[in-house]
């Protein structure tokens, strides 16, 4: 699956509880994305390194708005950035 990549990762999220639950491998009693949640831990452990970090929302505007753009125009395939809509490459 993953042949000729990297083998370190760097996961940035803006949820304290993601990133500690990702962490500690443990999600939070009635948080109701587990199986979500369950295939990021089966893809943090293809991964000899990964370091998950917390990134409050304000200081990461672009992945944010992207993420935003992505949910709202149903986004799921590849692009390239200039093919998204304008107002996320002016945040650039």
């Amino acid at each position: 699956m993953f042949t000729n990549c990297s083998r370190t990762v760097l996961v940035e999220s803006d949820s304290l509880i993601g990133v500690k639950a990702l962490e500690t491998k443990a999600l939070p009693f009635a948080w109701g994305s587990y199986p979500a949640f369950f295939e990021c831990c089966n893809l943090v452990s293809l991964f000899d390194v990964c370091v998950v970090s917390f990134i409050p929302r304000v200081d990461n505007s672009v992945a944010d708005t992207l993420a935003r753009y992505s949910r709202v125009s149903s986004v799921n395939s590849r692009c390239l950035l200039r093919e998204i809509a304008p107002f996320v490459a002016i945040a650039l």
